[in-house]
């Protein structure tokens, strides 16, 4: 029986109800491994774009295929993941989900990270999700996912931009 309210967008995020379901629905089987899949997800970025490394002075200079074993990567990795948690806990709470958004922009601003490496995770996020649930990722999942992660990349970039046109 199809319920016409779970594809009411959200006005704010434009997200529908049946897409926020399938994003914590994937998201609960990743979030049982959260170490080894933000390491993953973190190796994944780092090869893809071997500069982003040297944003993190513990590691910068480890070789990536000792990256998976070092302590201070899946300790960055399970803070990446915990913060992506933390996004999608608050999918129904637009104000909360905004205060995160603003804290995370703030955060990387500090360490002088752009939003083109912010969409570049989030291009990698994707890709993990769909090499971890293969072909039982479908188009919906991968489109919901696309979806959430382009909502939070402009947040995260409104707070970029706004320190880039104060300074």
């Amino acid at each position: 029986m199809n319920h016409p309210n779970l594809d009411v967008p959200d006005p704010k995020t434009n997200l529908t109800p049946r897409q926020k379901n399938v994003i914590r629905e994937t998201w609960s089987h990743v979030k049982n491994d959260l170490q080894t899949n933000g390491v993953d997800l973190l190796i994944a970025l780092f090869k893809a774009h071997p500069s982003y490394q040297k944003h993190f002075e513990s590691f910068a200079d480890v070789p990536l295929d000792q990256l998976k074993g070092h302590k201070k990567v899946q300790a960055h990795a399970v803070t990446v993941m915990n913060a992506i948690d933390s996004l999608i806990d608050c999918l129904d709470d637009n104000k909360r989900l905004q205060d995160l958004l603003q804290k995370t922009g703030e955060d990387h601003r500090k360490h002088s990270i752009s939003i083109e490496q912010i969409e570049d995770l989030a291009i990698i996020l994707v890709d993990l999700l769909a090499a971890l649930f293969g072909q039982n990722f479908t188009p919906f999942m991968r489109s919901s996912w696309v979806q959430v992660l382009a909502v939070i990349c402009k947040e995260i970039a409104k707070v970029l931009e706004s320190q880039q046109t104060s300074s």
